[in-house]
């Protein structure tokens, strides 16, 4: 947990690296490789060396079991891991009846499908380096010290407008970007946030949210076409609504983030007890 008085600060430097990283993508300088399996991203790098920083000058009160090692359940993780195939399907319905999605006959495609899976526990592994570290950050870190001094909305707001913005990097980097492209990522990029932060305050544990995002990662090249993956997926569409992160998936993000949070606020309600303390 940040100490509220470096709060302010620690946000600050958030938004100063995200425009940073933003600029480089804008220009096609190049911020992430590959060492070996091993995704390396420059930007991530950058945060451990802040928050590094942050802990030896005692700004950061950071307990890693809190987030990490004693709350990783197997059954929770396995089943969040395959969501994006229930969450995939409404697009996938729509588009199919709607006639604005089409079947793309892959070559060897279960081969394709079996090879996928197989690369699981790679992703899974490998990923710690990236997607791993920004779920301990910003759904651990900052949101815990975001709940520490704002109500549970706000603390959400907050975490995940600033994710969305970490994230610019990543929409300016796509190729073709369009204005209407760049905002439908960015209300994607916040609502999977926004879902993957109530994910961590039910479950008290960044790993659901990691196993989303490994499964969409995993999952969305060889199912819908994206906008942030390269693919050669079963179902092939062009429309911002129905695309991989397009407004209908982001839209069920966040109803089904609403929902939790509902239930969750019930819950404490009933038991006396404050979320994600």
């Amino acid at each position: 947990m940040i100490e509220q008085q470096y709060l302010h600060r620690s946000c600050i430097a958030l938004l100063i690296l995200s425009v940073v990283f933003a600029i480089l993508s804008t220009f096609d300088i190049r911020y992430q490789f590959y060492f070996w399996e091993l995704f390396i991203d420059i930007k991530i790098v950058v945060v451990i060396g802040v928050l590094f920083g942050a802990w030896k000058k005692r700004w950061l009160v950071f307990s890693p079991e809190q987030f990490i090692l004693l709350r990783f359940d197997w059954k929770t993780n396995v089943t969040i891991f395959f969501l994006p195939l229930l969450v995939y399907s409404l697009p996938i319905a729509c588009g199919l009846t709607t006639k604005v999605l089409t079947i793309n006959a892959i070559d060897n495609a279960a081969t394709l499908a079996l090879a996928t899976l197989f690369d699981v526990p790679a992703i899974y592994m490998f990923s710690a380096t990236s997607a791993l570290i920004e779920e301990i950050v910003f759904r651990g870190v900052l949101l815990r010290s975001f709940r520490n001094k704002f109500s549970v909305q706000y603390a959400l707001f907050l975490t995940n407008g600033l994710w969305t913005i970490f994230c610019i990097s990543e929409v300016v980097g796509i190729t073709k970007v369009t204005a209407l492209s760049a905002f439908v990522t960015g209300l994607f990029f916040f609502s999977l946030g926004l879902f993957c932060s109530v994910l961590t305050i039910k479950n008290n544990s960044v790993w659901p949210g990691y196993s989303l995002r490994i499964g969409i990662i995993t999952l969305t090249p060889i199912l819908l076409t994206s906008f942030l993956a390269e693919s050669d997926s079963f179902f092939t569409t062009n429309s911002i609504v129905l695309v991989a992160e397009g407004i209908l998936v982001s839209t069920a993000f966040l109803a089904a983030s609403f929902v939790l949070l509902r239930q969750i606020n019930v819950s404490e309600q009933i038991l006396g007890k404050r979320d994600f303390s």
